[in-house]
């Protein structure tokens, strides 16, 4: 495939940086607007000022404006977006995706997604933990399952009483103190520590000390007390049934209690008429 006179150029401008060995910071500004590859240190530079204080890096990409101006030491980096990673020295393993994405992050392992040098960006992660944290609303459109084949697991253990600890689980209305980093408004939810008590596996805490709960396996809980419930609400409607059953049967022996009653009353009273007729002076 033939070469472009632009590609031509740029290859050129590689080879000679890798015959004459140019440090970065020796390339002229204009030459460094284009794509350059420090081929010694499997280096993918593009951008005015990108990469500019590059000493013992190797294996980065910084693609943009300013992108990675301040880093020296960090490897298997990837900048992309006009000033992303800015001031980020000598991190390793990051991705910092947009406009001055991740501009003030000084550490490794990280993910930033986002428009501006936010230390809250709309996605981050980190590839140390495997967290992800989304700092905004998700919708899906589709499916969000967890995997949950009975082949896959063991120990399978049905939840026992799970109504005694749900009692303790307080259901909650709350605003966030900080709703510019979480959600403006109102909120329901429920408190982590309250449910960590009881049901630790739900409740994750952060290299930072907070805590978060995964809501969607308090349905597991919710099922095995909706069940618990409705066991207990069959027991009591038998009883309640029995004491009916019972009552009617009482009801029915008081009736015919209450008529055998009123016939003795009824023989008593003959007998005494009969014996004044027969005993007048009496």
């Amino acid at each position: 495939m033939e070469e472009t006179v632009p590609q031509v150029i740029i290859i050129l401008l590689s080879e000679l940086v890798l015959v004459m060995k140019i440090q970065p910071g020796a390339i002229p500004l204009w030459a460094r607007s284009l794509v350059f590859k420090h081929h010694w240190k499997r280096e993918c530079v593009l951008g005015l000022y990108a990469g500019q204080s590059n000493s013992t890096a190797h294996d980065n990409t910084f693609i943009g404006w300013y992108t990675g101006r301040g880093h020296k030491t960090g490897n298997r980096n990837t900048f992309l977006g006009g000033n992303a990673g800015g001031n980020n020295v000598s991190g390793t393993g990051n991705v910092f995706l947009g406009h001055s994405a991740g501009y003030n992050e000084s550490g490794s392992n990280k993910l930033y997604i986002d428009n501006s040098n936010t230390s809250s960006p709309l996605i981050f992660g980190d590839f140390s933990s495997n967290d992800v944290k989304i700092n905004g609303d998700l919708v899906v459109t589709g499916n969000f399952t967890n995997p949950s084949d009975e082949r896959l697991k063991k120990n399978i253990q049905t939840l026992q009483n799970p109504l005694n600890r749900l009692k303790q689980l307080r259901g909650v209305r709350y605003n966030w103190k900080e709703p510019e980093k979480y959600s403006v408004g109102s909120q329901i939810g429920v408190i982590a520590q309250e449910v960590e008590k009881h049901y630790p596996e739900l409740v994750q805490t952060d290299s930072k000390g907070f805590k978060s709960v995964d809501y969607t396996k308090l349905t597991a809980i919710l099922i095995e007390g909706v069940k618990q419930q409705q066991k207990i609400i069959v027991q009591q409607n038998a009883e309640i049934e029995k004491i009916k059953n019972d009552t009617k049967n009482q009801k029915g022996e008081l009736k015919s209690l209450t008529q055998r009653m009123n016939q003795v009353l009824k023989e008593i009273s003959a007998l005494k008429s009969s014996d004044k007729e027969k005993h007048p002076s009496r």
